[in-house]
């Protein structure tokens, strides 16, 4: 009886120490697998705020274009009298186009413009 009782006490702690090394092995495998998943979430975290700095940068309006006036003098004040024309004379303009564009023979398949 007492035999028995140690082997008992024997299969005992060798049925605990294979399932400690199952539950041991089981918890390592799980702690890897939440490993590995918090990896990807930090990846993709970082990635979600790399695209909405794209996306904020493609949204942001582009500076404002300038152009400068050519060196040359004579074309500079060409281009700011055209930019700076007094209304008068660009009304005078636009009826003088429209009087040269009248006298253009017309031709029956095409429309005059209103």
């Amino acid at each position: 009886l007492e035999l028995q009782k140690e082997r008992g006490l024997v299969l005992r702690a060798e049925l605990d120490k294979c399932s400690l090394k199952h539950w041991s092995s089981a918890y390592h495998e799980a702690e890897s697998r939440r490993t590995s998943a918090q990896g990807r979430v930090s990846r993709l975290e970082i990635d979600v705020v790399m695209k909405n700095q794209q996306l904020s940068d493609a949204l942001k309006p582009p500076p404002f274009v300038t152009n400068t006036l050519p060196k040359d003098q004579a074309k500079g004040v060409t281009i700011l009298f055209f930019w700076l024309m007094p209304e008068l004379i660009a009304v005078w303009s636009q009826l003088t186009f429209k009087a040269q564009e009248a006298l253009l023979p017309r031709r029956p398949w095409i429309h005059p413009t209103p």
